[in-house]
């Protein structure tokens, strides 16, 4: 992981607050500077634009191959890196409160007593250094500690059978299925497999020498692939090496050498299967994780390139390899958040190799250091890389191709060599068409709307390889995370054959479990009922639409409806459904309401003097009388009341009178 977060640009003399310099509120990915060369001929900006080029451009990918079923939630790619986040989140948090809650005192009491040479040991631990404690028990993986999985190398590769290109996939939801698939006039064919049961792991790396020969690097194991003849099965004879459980940072081979790197820097050098050399290598500084990548120089099996996260050591064969015959520093012409990620030995230049950093491609040459370098321009650090030679107008060329682990495009840098054979690039770096554009090219024109796809397509790609040996007939082949493989030509302006696409990139629906139930009901009346129409009036005694039976309406309390209901004898009425015993009852045609409203009055005075004389008592004198709920009565003279009426108790009667009659 950078030790230094990637913030701004730094520009010298332009830090001061208020400084207008554009500079320093971008990104350093959007920004790439010129192509640096140590032996350059330019002299004016005009011999500047002539030296560029426009670089090619590939098409968009296609799938090769019909895309398996996989599980969605697994990436063997990005998994480590979650899981070791979450841990570090969790573990930060546990340390706080252990600095908290915890005195040294206590720490030390502890400590003595666990020293302490009794056979029988006594001690009371504070919880929350138990729970961290254990907590440190479950660290995924105590040698990974980085922003990208630099385990994983390049998990495709070409080789030769009887003269055909073919290629050597790992495939599979856990990257654990080792495919063979044969290439011959654009058609694909799966000639071999070796299943989960023999790797039963990731694989993370895919490797071939000159002589056809297959070296698969899984964390702890390595296999070698031989291939005796090109009539046997590659995949038949092979020897697996296998390291315990200290996992391999890298391995590289040449021809019937070959030499591992593991996280503990110790590097091992094989010739004919025996190991000729076990030596560790001193790292000249403190890294946060134990990165260690190493490559051969190409056609040279006595030098081999090892760069950790701030160094560049060669290293020579014929002696001994724990001191390395030369150490470079590159941080001094590269920026201070950049540490080195990856490197490849060169196929145009024997003496040359390339490393990258987070935010530069340097071309190492053995004779004289780092010569040029370039700007990749990729957001995140490339951890795939990949070179491939051709031809382009009887010029020897050879094509660089970078990338990262997210949905980003891959980028190519083209290299020539010129005199004294010192490679140059010539063009900026370019951009590589992704699989998720090509899926959104497709869905424009109707097809392949599964939203599954979307995750299948952005996952990230895991190698890449090229084959061709002229410009023209150059392709490239790259695979994700989900073993899904796509080609891609160059300068090809071919559109994509939809229907083909389409084809290849079919996803069986998902198996959904049957829906138990407990209870089955018909719902097939529902459809038979007539819509009621909106526009008739509905009439409320004939559809009985809001009637209730008398006794569910006596069921319910109220103590203010005996008071309103008394005087309307709603006690005589029988049940409401029986409309022609109540047609009489009901008929309010001679009703006298002005008696009835009055007969309410007198029977309950006394309830409303009482609380007229609570009202009257507890509110404040108001200059503005209240205005009278009863505004619209007249009081008419007092009658005195009748000691037998009880129905008229009130002393004073009410009369209704309505505005038009005033």
């Amino acid at each position: 992981m950078s030790r230094n977060q990637i913030t701004i640009h730094p520009v010298n003399g332009h830090q001061e607050k208020g400084a207008k310099n554009i500079l320093a509120h971008l990104p350093h990915y959007y920004l790439p500077g010129l192509n640096t060369y140590l032996l350059s001929n330019i002299k004016n900006s005009n011999e500047a634009i002539q030296f560029y080029s426009v670089p090619d451009r590939f098409n968009l990918p296609v799938p090769c191959i019909t895309l398996t079923n996989i599980e969605p939630k697994i990436n063997a790619v990005l998994d480590m890196i979650n899981l070791k986040s979450q841990w570090k989140r969790e573990n930060e948090k546990l340390l706080e409160l252990c600095q908290k809650k915890l005195s040294l005192d206590t720490l030390n009491f502890v400590k003595s007593t666990l020293n302490s040479k009794k056979p029988t040991i006594y001690s009371k631990i504070p919880y929350v250094l138990t729970r961290f404690t254990s907590n440190l028990m479950t660290n995924p993986d105590q040698y990974f500690d980085s922003e990208y999985n630099w385990y994983f190398g390049n998990t495709i590769e070409k080789f030769q059978i009887n003269g055909q290109w073919v290629l050597a996939c790992a495939r599979g939801v856990n990257l654990d299925i080792l495919d063979i698939i044969s290439i011959c006039d654009n058609k694909f064919e799966l000639i071999q497999s070796k299943n989960d049961k023999l790797f039963r792991n990731p694989i993370f790396d895919i490797k071939s020498s000159l002589l056809n020969d297959l070296m698969i690097r899984q964390k702890t194991k390595l296999f070698m692939f031989c291939n005796n003849s090109d009539s046997e099965p590659i995949l038949k004879n092979y020897t697996v090496y296998d390291n315990c459980d200290i996992p391999f940072a890298d391995a590289d081979m040449m021809a019937n050498n070959f030499c591992t790197a593991d996280v503990k820097h110790f590097i091992k050098l094989w010739k004919d299967g025996n190991c000729i050399q076990n030596k560790y290598l001193d790292v000249m500084y403190d890294q946060t994780d134990s990165f260690i990548h190493l490559n051969y120089l190409q056609n040279k099996n006595n030098l081999i390139g090892v760069i950790d996260r701030q160094k560049f050591y060669l290293l020579d064969t014929r002696i001994d390899i724990s001191k390395p015959c030369s150490i470079y520093d590159p941080t001094t012409f590269i920026e201070s958040c950049e540490e080195l990620t990856t490197l490849s030995s060169s196929c145009l230049n024997s003496d040359s190799i390339y490393v990258t950093s987070n935010h530069s491609v340097l071309t190492f040459d053995n004779r004289m250091g780092f010569v040029n370098k370039s700007y990749h321009m990729l957001s995140n650090p490339p951890s795939l890389i990949n070179v491939h030679r051709y031809e382009k107008n009887f010029d020897s060329c050879e094509m660089l191709i970078l990338g990262n682990q997210t949905s980003e495009s891959l980028i190519s840098l083209p290299y020539t060599s010129y005199p004294d054979n010192i490679l140059l690039c010539q063009s900026i770096a370019s951009s590589i068409p992704n699989p998720l554009q090509s899926l959104h090219n497709v869905q424009l024109q109707g097809y392949c709307l599964n939203p599954l796809l979307f995750d299948r397509f952005s996952r990230c790609l895991t190698g890449t390889t090229v084959i061709g040996e002229h410009i023209k007939d150059l392709k490239l082949y790259s695979i994700n995370s989900a073993g899904d493989l796509f080609v891609q030509k160059l300068n090809d302006s071919t559109p994509i054959d939809v229907t083909e696409f389409n084809k290849n990139i079919t996803i069986k629906p998902q198996t959904i479990p049957k829906l138990n139930y407990s209870c089955i009901f018909d719902m097939s009346n529902l459809w038979q009922l007539e819509p009621s129409d909106i526009h008739k009036e509905i009439n409320i005694k004939k559809n009985n639409f809001w009637n209730m039976s008398k006794k569910k309406m006596l069921s319910y309390v109220d103590h203010l409806a005996p008071i309103i209901l008394s005087p309307w004898d709603i006690d005589d009425l029988s049940e409401w459904e029986n409309e022609d015993e109540n047609a009489d009852v009901n008929d309010d045609s001679d009703c006298d309401y002005a008696t009835k409203v009055n007969f309410w009055f007198n029977k309950n005075d006394t309830l409303l003097g009482s609380a007229e004389s609570k009202v009257l008592n507890s509110e404040p004198i108001n200059d503005n009388p209240p205005t009278n709920i009863l505004s619209q009565a007249t009081t008419s003279k007092i009658v005195p009341s009748s000691e037998n009426d009880d129905d008229s108790s009130s002393g004073f009667t009410v009369s209704l009178k309505s505005e038009d009659s005033q």
